[in-house]
C-alpha cells in the first residue's frame, strides 16, 4: 500500500470544560491557547495549554484537566510531536482511571491519531475502536475515530473495513471536516476495488475540503492519494505534479521526513514522463530540504 496514509491527522481541538468555577487566570490562558491554536501556532498554543494544565492541577479539578489534556495533546499533534501527544493523553487516562472518572474517548482518540503518526497501527486501530464502540462518545469525537480506523484499514487493504467505517460515518451539515472524511475514505474504497479514476476525483475532492478547512497536513495526505490513483492509473505526469504539490505544502510546513518523501515520488514520476519542469521542481525543494 502506498506510503501516504504515513501522514498525520488533524484532531479535534476546543473541547475542554469550562471550570465549575471561575478562575480568571485559567480561562485566559484557555482563550490564548485556543486562539493560537486556531491560528496554527502551534508551539504558543502548546506551552499555554500546559500552562492551563498546570492552574487545572493547582484546583484539583479533575474536569479541566482531562479537557485541557486533550487539547494540550491536539496541540502536540498540530505541532508534529506524536511522541508528546501520547505521553500527554495517555497520562490523563491514568489519572481518570485513578479517580473512576468517565468520558475518555476524547483522549482516547487523541491516544488514536499519536500512535497511528507513530507507525503503530494496531494499537491505534485497537484505541479508535474503543472510541467506536464507545455509546457516550461526543458523536463527533466518534466519527473522528471512525475517519482514523477506516484509514488505517485502507492501509491494510481491508476494503471490508473501509466499508463499514463509510457506513457508520454520519456527517452533520455543521461539519465540513466529518464531509471530507466520508469523501476520504470513498476514495480510498475506490482505490482498494481498482476504480481509480474515481478515487482520484474523491481524494481531490477531499483535498478541496480540507484546504478550507484549514487543515493543510489533510490535504497533503489527500493530495499524496490523489497522485497513487494517477501513478497507478498509468498518468505518469499527473501523479508527478500531485507529489509535488503534496511534498511542496509538507516541506513548507517543516515534515521533511514526508516532504522529501513526496518530493522523490515526484522527482521519479517526473523523469518517467519526461517533465523536467517538475523534476527540476522536486529536485530544488529537496536540496532545500537538505540545506536545513
Amino acid at each position: 500500500m502506498p506510503a501516504v496514509l504515513a501522514t498525520a491527522l488533524l484532531c479535534a481541538c476546543g473541547s475542554t470544560e469550562q471550570p465549575s468555577v471561575q478562575d480568571e487566570q485559567l480561562l485566559r490562558s484557555l482563550t490564548a491557547a485556543r486562539s493560537a491554536y486556531l491560528q496554527g501556532e502551534s508551539e504558543l498554543a502548546v506551552e499555554l495549554y500546559r500552562e492551563a494544565r498546570e492552574r487545572a492541577r493547582a484546583r484539583d479539578d479533575q474536569a479541566a484537566i482531562a479537557g485541557i489534556s486533550h487539547d494540550l495533546g491536539a496541540a502536540q499533534l498540530q505541532k508534529g510531536d506524536a511522541g508528546a501527544a501520547l505521553e500527554t493523553a495517555r497520562a490523563a487516562l491514568e489519572e481518570m482511571e485513578r479517580r473512576r472518572v468517565h468520558g475518555t474517548a476524547p483522549l482516547r482518540l487523541v491516544e488514536a491519531v499519536a500512535l497511528y503518526r507513530l507507525g503503530r497501527t494496531l494499537e491505534a486501530a485497537a484505541a479508535a475502536r474503543s472510541v467506536v464502540s464507545d455509546d457516550q462518545a461526543d458523536p463527533i469525537v466518534r466519527a473522528r475515530a471512525i475517519f482514523v480506523e477506516g484509514l488505517i484499514a485502507a492501509q491494510a487493504g481491508d476494503v471490508g473495513t473501509v466499508e463499514r467505517s463509510l457506513s457508520q460515518l454520519r456527517v452533520p451539515d455543521q461539519q465540513p471536516e466529518l464531509a471530507a472524511d466520508r469523501i476520504e475514505l470513498t476514495g480510498w474504497r475506490a482505490f482498494l476495488v481498482g476504480d481509480l479514476q474515481r478515487a482520484r476525483r474523491a481524494f481531490l475532492e477531499a483535498a478541496d475540503g480540507r484546504r478550507l478547512a484549514l487543515d493543510y497536513r489533510g490535504m497533503g495526505r489527500a493530495l499524496a492519494a490523489a497522485g497513487d490513483a494517477a501513478a497507478q492509473d498509468e498518468d505518469i505526469a499527473a501523479a508527478a505534479d500531485l507529489f509535488l504539490r503534496a511534498g511542496r505544502s509538507a516541506m513548507i510546513r517543516g515534515e521533511s521526513a514526508q516532504a522529501r518523501l513526496w518530493l522523490g515520488r515526484a522527482e521519479a514520476l517526473a523523469n518517467r514522463a519526461r517533465k523536467p519542469e517538475v523534476r527540476d521542481q522536486a529536485r530544488a525543494l529537496i536540496h532545500e530540504i537538505a540545506d536545513y
